[in-house]
């Protein structure tokens, strides 16, 4: 995921808020890094099999697609679909460095283009996906439908408001502001992983769920200034802050957080939500 997969169900619209591609790809890295062990969790939410039939939402740059297909035998097979053709090609590239080119197909469609036509399947996963979405409540129906009788919709969305450092720092926290205020003028809400558990449940899927925040460190904690710098001219736009505040803001992010050895990144919350699909006949 962390692809271009926002409006009317796909990212990377006119105000997606960060970079894709090859812009995005060293931030990508390190978020891919930190936030894996989350999905790893979902993965074992999901009772993950290595036979499955997996649709990945989203290719991104190729980490998650590359981390579920190296679980998978030879029976088991990942479709990862992006809007995105430079996303694609950007992953496939890596899939096949990986040498699992033939475990993994790659569509290039939103999520509303996907019919039963491209298949039904035994889990499909998200990451960083729905908070995205113009219409959530309306990709997750359309998810659903794509799934196998028994098999399970998985998700993994921040709590963006979570996000903090220890030493506390006033940068971080105006920068989320930010954010925050980004998706509003936008129509989304960045906070919106609490909900997500409730979404799946409306939609007939059976529920579980876990909250899970990762501890940041060293180098890795730069993904934070990486984030503001890319999503600065998004939020510029808007008239939320100035050109010269918002450098000041990057800086300071960097002096507070980034910078000092002794301070720790307390990334977003994630919540980590499976919805299973009840099977057509009772047992």
């Amino acid at each position: 995921m962390n692809s271009s997969m926002a409006s009317g169900g796909s990212r990377a619209g006119p105000d997606y808020i960060a970079k894709t591609g090859s812009e995005g790809r060293a931030r990508l890295k390190i978020q891919h890094r930190v936030f894996a062990p989350g999905t790893e969790m979902l993965l074992k939410m999901s009772a993950f099999r290595p036979d499955m039939r997996v649709l990945v939402i989203g290719s991104g740059c190729g980490d998650e697609t590359i981390m579920i297909a190296s679980l998978m035998d030879d029976d088991g097979h990942l479709v990862a679909v992006d809007k995105s053709i430079e996303q694609i090609e950007q992953a496939r590239q890596a899939v096949k460095e990986a040498s699992l080119e033939k475990k993994v197909t790659f569509i290039n469609k939103t999520i509303e283009e996907l019919t039963a036509d491209d298949g039904q399947y035994d889990l499909i996963l998200g990451r960083f996906v729905i908070p995205h979405l113009a219409e959530p409540k309306e990709a997750i129906i359309k998810l659903t439908a794509l799934l196998k009788p028994g098999a399970v919709l998985a998700s993994q969305e921040p709590i963006v408001s979570s996000c903090y450092s220890d030493p506390r720092s006033p940068a971080l926290e105006k920068y989320l502001r930010l954010m925050l205020d980004f998706a509003k003028a936008n129509l989304l809400d960045f906070d919106m992983a609490k909900t997500i558990p409730t979404m799946f449940a409306s939609c007939g899927l059976v529920t579980d769920e876990q909250l899970w925040q990762p501890k940041v460190l060293g180098p890795d904690k730069s993904m934070v200034t990486m984030s503001a710098q890319e999503c600065m001219p998004a939020i510029l736009k808007y008239g939320l802050i100035s050109l010269t505040e918002s450098e000041q803001l990057i800086a300071d992010i960097e002096k507070e957080v980034v910078n000092p050895e002794n301070a720790v990144l307390f990334q977003c919350k994630n919540v980590l939500t499976v919805g299973r699909k009840p099977d057509l006949a009772p047992k």
